[in-house]
């Protein structure tokens, strides 16, 4: 068997279980599988599952789905390894775990599960030893080995918060409501809302509420 077809084999499997998560556990989950260009810089999706958002087949990786790849290919780590976040959503908060998707040599692709946070600490084991990990001090000793990523994820995030604020050139002071509801969706858009504390520091940086924000980023 090829190299490529190899690499599509272990695609589907990932792009099967993800399907059987989000079947078995409705509204709770969604995934997304993602596989690798030829750069080994980008990526785009390949499978959804669940309720996950305005995401397509085909779209390319958001800059903090990229942070979050770039992060784990630097540590260098060719066993399974898992980096863990929360988001903000119009729901609530959730948790958000990204899987490297490894065959013997580099990383092919990348599989995000979205799990309601209560939902998640009743899974993870569970995951953690269908994908490779025999015991849970393994796959937590592996997980604070990337902590320090985590910690960038944010300054980034922040980063792009300001950015895209600046990029309308307008006191935040003399924007309309319409103009702060376009600036969160941007940022929804981009995914900003993956990293910690995002929801809260973004209102605060526009001058709303946090339930003001989860509500701009639920109207059409």
């Amino acid at each position: 068997m090829s190299a490529k077809s190899d690499t599509l084999k272990l695609l589907g499997s990932y792009v099967h279980f993800a399907s059987f998560l989000t079947s078995a556990l409705g509204s709770h989950c969604s995934a997304v599988v993602f596989d690798m260009d030829e750069s080994g810089l980008d990526g785009h999706v390949i499978a959804l599952s669940g309720n996950t958002g305005s995401r397509a087949i085909g779209d390319a990786m958001t800059p903090i789905v990229k942070r979050v790849l770039h992060s784990i290919q630097k540590k260098g780590y060719m066993e399974v390894l898992h980096v863990d976040t929360e988001a903000s959503t119009s729901g609530g908060r959730v948790k958000l775990c990204f899987y490297p998707i490894r065959n013997e040599t580099q990383i092919i692709g990348l599989f995000i599960l979205c799990l309601e946070i209560d939902l998640l600490y009743d899974l993870r084991e569970s995951i953690n030893q269908i994908l490779g990990f025999r015991q849970p001090q393994e796959s937590e000793n592996k997980i604070m080995n990337v902590i320090d990523e985590n910690l960038s994820l944010t300054q980034y995030m922040q980063q792009l918060i300001q950015e895209t604020i600046q990029s309308y050139s307008i006191p935040v002071e003399r924007m309309s409501i319409e103009e702060k509801k376009q600036i969160v969706q941007d940022l929804a858009k981009m995914e900003v809302f993956f990293g910690r504390d995002s929801a809260r520091i973004t209102a605060s940086h526009l001058g709303i509420s946090v339930p003001t924000l989860y509500r701009l980023l639920k109207q059409p």
